[in-house]
């Protein structure tokens, strides 16, 4: 289930978990080394979120804006999903929490995920 992203009124500009506001246009150019990479060398990003979380929704209607696709897992309906959070966020249940590559960020920036991204076919195959 992918759940669309709550649009800011009268703004085209979206939020990032850090409160960080950009352009939709300035997330889509953020990636532009990012379309380049071969999908087949790169790392899925995976999302641990829960219903509810903010900063869920906020950093998933940007990577939906930067055309990143990603999978997700409720941390509430997937018991292993979250004793992972747990394990990398010191025995919390702290979302978002983002698992790039082998690389897991605990409420990342959306810069952070895409920086992830851009070096994840780096090592992969």
């Amino acid at each position: 289930m992918v759940v669309a992203p709550l649009p800011l009124a009268g703004s085209d500009m979206a939020m990032n978990p850090r409160g960080q506001s950009h352009s939709r246009e300035e997330a889509r150019a953020s990636t532009g080394p990012v379309k380049s990479m071969d999908p087949a060398n790169s790392k899925p990003i995976i999302v641990f979120w829960r219903p509810g979380c903010g900063f869920c929704m906020m950093l998933e209607g940007t990577l939906q804006a930067a055309d990143l696709s990603y999978q997700r897992h409720n941390i509430w309906e997937d018991p292993e999903a979250a004793a992972f959070v747990r394990s990398v966020a010191n025995g919390n249940e702290t979302v978002p929490t983002v698992v790039v590559g082998d690389q897991a960020m605990v409420n990342p920036s959306i810069c952070e995920v895409i920086e992830a991204f851009a070096g994840s076919d780096q090592g992969a195959g």
